[in-house]
């Protein structure tokens, strides 16, 4: 894991509070954990703001949750079991520590009427403080139909370990398969659309 100097270093260039930084570092960290702690997490498509900014474009927005479909049969029980595989990963290879508290899950309806799975991981990452454990959610959505198959990308990982991560291949929807997503929010067919929606369709 990176230092806590290093973290702020990051935070005075990108103008940011460092809290934003050390969630954007243990978002990645977690991402390329499940991917590699858990071989049939292959078919888990990442998609969402955070997929833009970690698969396609580094100086993108700063996003807060890790948004993926299942293209699998998906039951809780496996999904916490991936999970926790992940969160083991990153404690092997000093990463952050995703173990800091249990996860939770929930089973939702999303905004179309499909079946969600919903987990909070809680982490601690490079910044030091005292409070209670931050969050990240995840939103796991099945029987979602994908017009075109996913690619595989590298993780895009500005930070100086990203050496530990550069292995990792994550299968993302296309752009225009995001996009397509977006513009169908926006359009309505979402109980609500939000301004990240319009920004990154623009």
């Amino acid at each position: 894991m990176i230092r806590e100097a290093e973290l702020r270093r990051q935070a005075a260039r990108w103008n940011v509070d460092p809290m934003v930084v050390d969630l954007d570092y243990s978002l990645g960290w977690f991402v390329a954990a499940l991917y590699q702690a858990n071989e049939k997490a292959a078919r888990l498509y990442f998609k969402g703001g955070t997929c833009l900014r970690k698969c396609y474009f580094g100086e993108y927005r700063f996003s807060e949750d890790l948004d993926f479909t299942a293209a699998l049969w998906l039951d809780p029980e496996r999904l916490l079991e991936w999970v926790e595989r992940a969160a083991r990963r990153s404690a092997d290879i000093d990463g952050p520590d995703f173990e800091v508290a249990s996860p939770r899950m929930e089973t939702l309806r999303d905004e179309y009427g499909s079946e969600t799975y919903q987990v909070r991981v809680y982490y601690r990452g490079p910044l030091r403080w005292g409070g209670s454990p931050r969050a990240i959610r995840i939103d796991v959505t099945r029987d979602e139909k994908m017009v075109l198959p996913p690619v595989r990308r590298h993780l895009i990982h500005p930070y100086s370990d990203a050496e530990l991560l550069s292995s990792v291949q994550i299968p993302c929807y296309t752009l225009p398969e995001v996009l397509a997503e977006k513009i169908r929010a926006v359009a309505g067919q979402r109980r609500f659309a939000v301004s990240r929606d319009l920004y990154d369709i623009h």
